[in-house]
């Protein structure tokens, strides 16, 4: 009987142990996504992503964000991820209809349809985590947040995660650590807009660099409202309405002084002085930017059009733009229209010196135009009094 007894308080001490062991670990982890992995973001909206593909006709940069066509091949960001390097991860917006799509980052060694870090979108607004895992198989992940607290996001299960329309999602690479985020916009007291991140997974497996930003698109037609890079260890973003060239102390002092105008009005010869100003890139400020069309050709036969153009902007400013448009003027039957073609070619080569259009897809509305006009519209951003817009020229259509 008294040996019993020990039994049954042994026993009972174990249970007690055990529970005390699985209330520290629950707690533990709920600290440690909670509290520990709280991130306040900051996005830059001039670090959009820019994504080429084999075909540039399956993806389109709109006013509402990156149009991708069904294809069966992937998606790549313009610059790679290495370690130490400018970029360590992006965040992105999905958009309400988003589906059957996946997103992540890419190595060169990855096979077809997989990635070895991305978040593979099924519909109803849920994904699952895939990585290539220390068997060299892409398997789905338990999901850290899910795992560590019974949240309605999980959906009661481990590898399962629901977004909401307003959501960011993004992976982010801190120490050779796999981070998957969750990024939500909040309002302060005083109104401004802030953005909290919250670290819902971190994988355990090491990444092999470089790295790209990758989508594979395969089932449908898809739009992704924004995409953005995360430039430094915790995000380097917050919504930039401007933006200014900053030139340092030593810079400024190398710079030019402007040339020292008479205070006597010199009379001129008017004749091409306003040509001449509208061409001119000297004496500008470091944040102007322009674009100027010089010359041009259309080959009717072939259906080209050639631009010749001079600007102040660098290679990086045209990398960094959303879209560049070739706008066509008709006038048909008296009515001004236009149409707008995308120049994908800046993408891979960011340069607008030289310009070649094939515009053989509307050549049906050149029909019986004696001439028509161009002009051309650098997109930096949704606002389109912020777009950089060039002469426009006349162009003879010999018919």
């Amino acid at each position: 009987m008294i040996h019993a007894n020990k039994l049954k308080i042994i026993f009972t001490f174990i249970i007690i142990l055990v529970l005390i062991f699985l209330f520290m670990y629950d707690k533990s982890l709920k600290e440690f996504f909670y509290s520990s992995n709280k991130l306040e973001i900051n996005i830059n909206r001039k670090n959009n992503i820019l994504f080429l593909t084999d075909d540039l006709e399956k993806i389109t940069q709109i006013n509402k964000g990156t149009f991708l066509m069904k294809h069966n091949k992937i998606f790549k960001s313009n610059e790679n991820i290495n370690r130490n390097f400018q970029y360590n991860g992006f965040v992105f917006k999905p958009n309400v209809n988003l589906k059957n799509i996946k997103i992540g980052l890419y190595n060169d060694n990855d096979k077809k349809d997989e990635m070895s870090f991305y978040f593979d979108i099924k519909e109803n607004k849920t994904f699952n985590i895939k990585e290539l895992d220390f068997d060299n198989k892409y398997s789905i992940q338990n999901i850290d947040l899910c795992l560590s607290t019974e949240v309605k996001k999980c959906l009661k299960k481990k590898n399962v995660y629901t977004y909401h329309d307003n959501e960011l999602l993004g992976i982010m690479i801190d120490n050779d650590k796999i981070n998957y985020l969750s990024i939500n916009k909040t309002m302060d007291s005083d109104n401004n807009i802030n953005y909290i991140g919250n670290i819902i997974h971190k994988s355990i497996h090491i990444p092999n660099y470089p790295l790209k930003v990758s989508i594979y698109n395969t089932k449908n037609d898809n739009l992704i409202d924004a995409a953005y890079w995360i430039t430094n260890s915790y995000a380097d973003f917050i919504p930039n309405e401007w933006s200014v060239e900053v030139i340092d102390s030593y810079d400024y002092n190398k710079e030019e002084l402007h040339p020292k105008e008479s205070l006597v009005e010199d009379i001129e010869d008017t004749n091409n002085l306003e040509e001449e100003k509208e061409y001119s890139l000297e004496n500008l400020e470091p944040w102007d930017k322009k674009i100027f069309i010089t010359g041009s050709e259309f080959n009717s036969e072939t259906n080209i059009l050639k631009l010749g153009t001079k600007t102040n902007m660098t290679e990086d400013n045209i990398k960094y733009l959303k879209n560049v448009l070739v706008n066509i003027v008709l006038n048909i039957d008296g009515i001004e229209r236009t149409l707008s073609i995308p120049y994908y070619e800046y993408q891979i080569k960011p340069n607008l010196t030289t310009m070649e259009i094939d515009i053989s897809k509307y050549s049906n509305y050149l029909l019986n135009l004696g001439e028509f006009r161009s002009y051309l519209e650098l997109v930096r951003s949704d606002t389109q009094n912020k777009n950089i817009i060039s002469n426009d020229t006349k162009i003879i259509n010999i018919v």
